[in-house]
């Protein structure tokens, strides 16, 4: 996913009347070669005014909304790929779309071709499940807060001894990977 997309369903976890102002910031990144560091500091803040919201997406997905999740990939993927991840999601043990990435059979049942389409489609089923289910995560908003405060506790004494680098602040806010 190009990073000017993945940050536009990024600007969807955030209040209305802050995304105009994101939007005009992807507009530009859409026209440059090359991130400055100004930009990607920029990048680095979107993925964290965002973060909350997208790990307790996260969260009540893994917990109870997996069905939700696959409610809506067999929405809006291709025949060809829910066939694949029904396939998929009848083997053991398998709840959640990452229990089925898990799987050896995954590696023979999705190509590249699905794989890059449920790629692009993942994070617009999020931001979705985030518009509708607003009721439903609000528990897991509150977890997702005090886990931020952690990573800034954390992020905030890697700074002091100067080990922090802005890639891992990347990762952990716009990729989400905890790091």
């Amino acid at each position: 996913m190009h990073l000017a997309d993945y940050l536009d369903v990024l600007t969807q976890y955030i209040p209305e009347d802050e995304r105009e102002v994101w939007a005009l910031f992807i507009d530009q990144l859409e026209q440059a070669d090359n991130l400055t560091p100004e930009q990607h500091g920029r990048v680095i803040e979107l993925g964290r005014r965002s973060w909350i919201p997208r790990r307790a997406i996260q969260r009540y997905i893994q917990e109870e909304g997996a069905d939700r999740e696959w409610e809506e990939l067999f929405r809006y993927a291709r025949p060809t790929t829910v066939l694949l991840l029904t396939r998929l999601l009848k083997q053991p043990g398998v709840v959640t779309y990452d229990d089925a990435l898990a799987t050896d059979r995954a590696v023979y049942a999705l190509h590249d071709a699905e794989e890059q389409e449920l790629e692009l489609l993942r994070p617009e089923v999020h931001a979705r499940l985030w518009q509708e289910e607003q009721g439903t995560i609000q528990p897991y908003l509150s977890r997702a807060e005090q886990e931020l405060a952690q990573l800034d506790q954390r992020f905030q004494s890697m700074k002091e001894a100067g080990i922090l680098t802005s890639e891992e602040e990347y990762q952990a806010f716009v990729e989400g990977e905890m790091v």
